[in-house]
């Protein structure tokens, strides 16, 4: 799997079975998706739980989501890689 396969990781955070940050920690394990942002995304947010997001997620959205700053957000992620991948 290369590296430039992937230019953003959006994950929900709430995710039957296995929650988005255990998802985060196994995703991490594969050597190829170290580099790749990730973009989690969740409902029903509680106080703390973007303190408990592992560092490897870069930004935490909560839903209801605002269009423009979740276009933005991933806009943002997907010219970086860009720029650095041209």
């Amino acid at each position: 799997m290369a590296r430039d396969a992937f230019s953003l990781i959006l994950l929900d955070i709430q995710i039957p079975g296995m929650d988005g940050y255990a998802v985060t920690r196994a995703l991490f394990n594969i050597p190829a998706l170290i580099a790749v942002p990730v973009v989690a995304v969740a409902s029903n947010a509680k106080t703390g739980d973007r303190e408990k997001a592992p560092a490897a997620i870069n930004n935490y959205l909560e839903k209801p989501i605002n269009p423009g700053l979740f276009v933005a957000e991933v806009m943002r992620h997907v010219c970086a890689v860009r720029e650095t991948n041209p």
